[in-house]
């Protein structure tokens, strides 16, 4: 049984040659998870984190770790309220991306 799964989660992973994006909803607006083919992933937005309630943790993390994604290559700000980067923290600290794009550094290039 081992094997289906890990075989069915390579071909998932690594194979599938499907763009995939799934949205979450974190509060006040929606985040993304980009799964581009190959290996790649983008997260859009995290939420906020009001009143002990992280979304990033709550809500980002667990669909991330339910889909067997542990390392997460972009991550993406689409601007700078707390709504929309508050759940941040705690994606970086477990997700190690690779690359931060936010709407400064998209007009500054």
């Amino acid at each position: 049984m081992f094997t289906i799964d890990a075989t069915a989660w390579i071909y998932d992973r690594f194979l599938n040659p499907d763009l995939r994006v799934t949205f979450l909803s974190v509060g006040e607006g929606d985040g993304a998870v980009v799964r581009f083919p190959g290996s790649r992933v983008m997260l859009i937005d995290a939420g906020g984190a009001y009143g002990g309630f992280d979304t990033g943790e709550r809500i980002v993390a667990p669909y991330l770790w339910s889909q067997k994604i542990m390392h997460v290559d972009y991550v993406v700000l689409s601007h700078p309220d707390f709504d929309h980067f508050g759940g941040l923290d705690f994606i970086a600290m477990n997700f190690a991306p690779g690359c931060f794009l936010d709407q400064c550094a998209r007009a500054s290039t």
